[in-house]
């Protein structure tokens, strides 16, 4: 597999939130091998907790969310997160990962980036790279 050899990703943490372990484990590989640390959350519900109990030191930089999962959804992820009592969680960008176009109305703030699956590899690590800098 290629990956930077610069290790850009080095230090930055990316929280993968998706029910599908094959694509959890996939995005972790990859993104541990441009060098950042991986976090995991099967699903929003579970997502949010972990963001609420981490300590500041140890918040995402990046979070990348699936848009359909039981329990809490992407979308449903994304309203709860907007409501969260914390500027350090709120300012955490997100890149939604979706195998369906969404409409322009379809309550995801456009400040959300979105990125389609299946996707290239190089766009996975473009856009994670132009998101954390």
């Amino acid at each position: 597999m290629r990956y930077n050899d610069s290790m850009a990703g080095l230090s930055k943490r990316i929280l993968i939130v998706d029910d599908d372990q094959d694509i959890q484990d996939m995005f972790g590989e990859i993104l541990a091998a441009e060098g950042y640390e991986v976090l995991r959350a099967e699903n929003g519900k579970v997502a949010l907790s972990l963001l609420l109990e981490l300590k500041a030191a140890k918040i995402p930089n990046l979070i990348i969310l699936d848009s359909q999962m039981p329990e809490m959804n992407g979308l449903e992820f994304i309203h709860a997160f907007m409501d969260v009592d914390s500027k350090t969680i709120k300012a955490i960008p997100i890149l939604f990962s979706s195998g369906n176009d969404a409409a322009p109305d379809d309550g995801i703030p456009r400040e959300i980036k979105r990125i389609r699956k299946p996707m290239d590899i190089e766009v996975l690590i473009d856009m994670v790279a132009k998101t954390l800098n």
